[in-house]
């Protein structure tokens, strides 16, 4: 370019011109000191020299030198700056212009310029300085070009086929990046995800496409691959949203620079995972989750309601008589074996009848419940207060003396006197007649202790009424007599005749009717029996189980005490059931359940979970190997290993069918309240989930806590006793 300006005249040259110009002034000069020369005017000459010397900068100095070498006059110490010069030739810095005069030349007028350009300044040629900046103008230009020109070069052509195929298999996006960030090299699926042709993507900045950090707080401008290259560092699992075409992606973006032999990062590896279906999915399952956790709070809440409405009493909400039989069944079997006292009272309003036929029964209700706040309020909360029947109460007072028992029965006396004119109109008052019995007298059973208690309060009626009366031995050897009945007619609405023989009657019939009474509570508590337990094992049914759950739990939030549910699988049951028959499962389930109920106490509870068997089955009742076991009222869970030991030690030995032993074997769960579960339900299901995950061996037991609390093991494993099975 610059030979082809200069060929043709249109690149500067400075050096010419400055010649040109020097030139011309050594011309003029020759012509005027010529004329001044033939006037003999060398003043004139040395003054227009002196002058221009002074005048033009480019003229360092001047002289008028004869012919014969002799130097006229000189301007500026020209005899030194002419230095040796002898040549009659001017060049660019001595010019010399012969002067004549008349045909003859009388000598030369000398002229020493300076330099066309400094000695080492190049660039001072304007010349020079124009090639420069065209040059780096050119260079410039031609670098800008190349450089869009290789950006836009598809890398596809020259990266190998295979290569590409490779790329393209993957399900994730891949993009290569150069060390400015651009894109190099994308595969289908990135194309895919940023909705762009692959073409189109080379060479782009891919922090232009339109992504933003998925939490705020990294700030707008947050690209791991950013950080991954400036740090020279792995990234993983970083979470960008790309907001493309009215649609909103999540991404997990994996970063990983690309060194060369310096290990210093030149380009970076991105891979593109699109999670936002799995995102709409795990919100769904959140919802879920939330909306499941709010069923469970509700089916609690009404679990919860059903079991009061289910052990309450809808009158005064005091026990039902079911419930308070059981409560009672606990805290009297509790009693014994800890050798603890226990009392029971036996309440009964006198007159009451004359209540409801005098004020109506919505006076007697009102008394009726009257009563049952009197009860509630002046017992502890250990205590249980259930309704009889009728206008009859039941109290029992765990771990008080027959004294205490008393003191307790005639505060509650005095009360109900004190609060009967509430609820009675003309401020009447009422009487309540109570009968107290203890279990340091020798009951037997819950139902003894409660039959002298309720000897005691027929003795207090029979007494004249409105007292408390404890039950004595010699109850038992005369019949327990009414002495008048609230449900019989009023002395003052029946005569009854003074004959002895008619008296005699009337005894033997209230005999009779006490009799039959006694028949009935037995009917009645033999078909409850029947409807709660189990016919061939003798054990409570699930939904008793659950009731003495609920109750253990109830008293161990009052008593500050544990319970815990342990499920045990005997693995040998399903086993073996394919040639059992019925018969004899029923007495394999029966010899395992008498050995529980030999290893565990009174007061807790054993049931077999998920029974559906029933008298009609064709399948042996053996498919239910699964037995679930209730220990109530654990004072100290560090106990709770001993209790282990007694179950391994119980089935150390094989069960004896006719001529064959079967080994039982098992697998453990335990679960505590409080420490691994809030309610009855979750108790039992956390049991199963650890019995579950409990490692079997053969001719081994195993267990598993469902949590480690205070140091119990969460696994073991005990040995059984090896014995050769005939």
């Amino acid at each position: 370019m610059f030979l082809i300006t200069d060929l043709v005249g249109w690149a500067p040259n400075d050096q010419k011109y400055e010649l040109d110009s020097r030139k011309k002034i050594s011309e003029s000069f020759a012509v005027l000191f010529s004329e001044l020369a033939a006037q003999n005017d060398v003043k004139l000459i040395r003054k227009i020299l002196s002058v221009a010397v002074e005048r033009d900068d480019r003229m360092k100095s001047a002289g008028f030198r004869y012919t014969d070498g002799r130097l006229l006059f000189q301007i500026r110490n020209h005899e030194n700056g002419w230095g040796s010069y002898q040549s009659n030739k001017s060049t660019s810095t001595h010019v010399v212009v012969p002067v004549f005069a008349n045909g003859r030349q009388l000598g030369s007028v000398e002229i020493h310029f300076t330099p066309l350009f400094s000695d080492g300044a190049v660039f001072s040629n304007p010349t020079y300085s124009w090639l420069a900046i065209a040059s780096g103008l050119c260079f410039v230009l031609f670098l800008a070009l190349m450089l869009r020109t290789l950006r836009q070069i598809d890398p596809s052509s020259v990266v190998p086929e295979r290569v590409n195929a490779a790329f393209d298999s993957l399900a994730e996006g891949v993009v290569i990046l150069d060390d400015n960030e651009h894109v190099v090299l994308a595969n289908k699926a990135f194309s895919e995800i940023v909705k762009r042709p692959v073409e189109s993507l080379f060479g782009i900045k891919l922090s232009e496409l339109g992504w933003r950090p998925e939490d705020d707080a990294f700030g707008p401008e947050y690209f791991p691959w950013i950080t991954a290259f400036s740090a020279n560092v792995n990234r993983v699992n970083d979470r960008l949203v790309l907001d493309i075409q009215n649609d909103t992606r999540t991404m997990l973006v994996n970063s990983a620079p690309i060194l060369d032999g310096n290990q210093i990062p030149q380009g970076m590896l991105l891979t593109f995972d699109d999670v936002t279906e799995l995102e709409h999915q795990k919100l769904k399952l959140q919802n879920t989750v939330s909306n499941l956790e709010v069923s469970r709070k509700e089916i609690q809440r009404q679990n919860k309601e059903l079991f009061y409405l289910a052990t309450r009493d809808p009158l005064t909400g005091s026990y039902n008589r079911r419930f308070f039989y059981e409560q009672f069944d606990v805290l009297f079997s509790q009693a014994q074996e800890e050798n603890k006292s226990l009392c029971c009272i036996m309440v009964d309003i006198d007159h009451f009848k004359k209540v409801n036929d005098n004020h109506g029964h919505d006076v007697g209700d009102e008394v009726i419940k009257m009563l049952a706040q009197v009860l509630e309020s002046s017992t502890r909360e250990e205590d249980v207060v259930g309704r009889y029947g009728g206008e009859e109460f039941c109290i029992v007072l765990p771990g008080l003396h027959i004294d205490e028992a008393i003191s307790v029965a005639e505060r509650i006396r005095l009360q109900i006197y004190r609060e009967s004119h509430k609820v009675l109109p003309n401020d009447r008052r009422i009487t309540a007649s109570l009968g107290v019995a203890t279990l340091a007298d020798g009951s037997a059973s819950q139902s003894e202790l409660n039959k002298q208690a309720d000897q005691a309060l027929y003795a207090a009626k029979n007494a004249g009424r409105n007292q408390v009366v404890r039950w004595e031995k010699q109850f038992n050897d005369q019949p327990a007599e009414e002495t008048q009945s609230e449900n019989a007619q009023t002395t003052d609405r029946i005569s009854l005749t003074d004959d002895p023989h008619h008296q005699l009657e009337v005894k033997n019939l209230k005999l009779q009717i006490r009799q039959l009474e006694k028949v009935a509570d037995s009917f009645v508590e033999q078909l409850q029996k029947e409807k709660h337990y189990d016919k061939v094992t003798g054990l409570p049914n699930q939904s008793l189980f659950y009731d003495r759950v609920h109750q253990a739990i109830e008293r161990s939030n009052r008593e500050d005490k544990s319970a815990a549910i342990l499920v045990i699988e005997f693995d040998s049951l399903s086993t073996n059931q394919s040639f059992l028959e019925k018969r004899i499962s029923d007495d394999v389930f029966t010899q395992i359940s008498k050995r529980l109920a030999r290893i565990f106490r009174k007061t807790d509870a054993i049931t077999v979970l998920n029974t559906t068997i029933n008298e009609n089955c064709t399948v042996s009742r053996i498919n239910q190997n699964d037995f679930g076991i209730l220990i109530a009222d654990i004072p100290d869970q560090n106990k709770l290993p001993r209790v282990i030991d007694r179950v391994f030690s119980g089935f150390s030995e094989p069960v004896q069918v006719g001529e064959n032993k079967i080994r039982l074997p098992f697998r453990m769960g335990i679960s505590m309240y409080p420490n691994d579960a809030s309610s009855a339900e979750e108790l039992l299901s956390h049991a199963l989930i650890a019995k579950s995950n409990a490692d079997n061996e053969p001719n081994k037991g195993a267990y598993r806590f469902f949590n480690v609390r205070r140091g119990l093991a969460i696994n073991g494993t005990e040995t059984l006793v090896k014995e050769k099975i005939p």
